[in-house]
């Protein structure tokens, strides 16, 4: 599974449909996001039952109020809609695993 592309508009619904849920808030020119995304996506291939998103923070300022998002690339880990877990900056793969884990 790849990871989505969500928006403000889309969350909730998205959200909703999913058990356990990977959120990277990014920006286009955080270069640390960029290092971000192919550990999320080797993450989606090895972890079926969790969902991966991405979302534009620059187009989901009320999100970023929302879950604190002050930093990024910032990652949630939510289950059943709820915040589990919250992470800032560059995390490896084996970190990422951890996190997910706990979700």
């Amino acid at each position: 599974m790849a990871v989505s592309e969500l928006t403000q508009e889309n969350f909730s619904e998205e959200i909703a449909k999913s058990g356990v849920a990977v959120i990277e808030f990014y920006s286009e020119t955080c270069s640390v996001c960029k290092l971000l995304l192919p550990v999320l996506e080797e993450l989606a291939g090895k972890h079926r039952q969790v969902r991966f998103y991405k979302i534009n923070a620059q187009q989901a300022r009320q999100l970023c109020l929302t879950y604190r998002v002050l930093s990024l690339p910032t990652t949630l880990f939510l289950k059943s809609g709820n915040l589990v877990e919250k992470a800032t900056g560059f995390k490896n793969v084996t970190e990422m695993d951890a996190l997910i884990s706990k979700a």
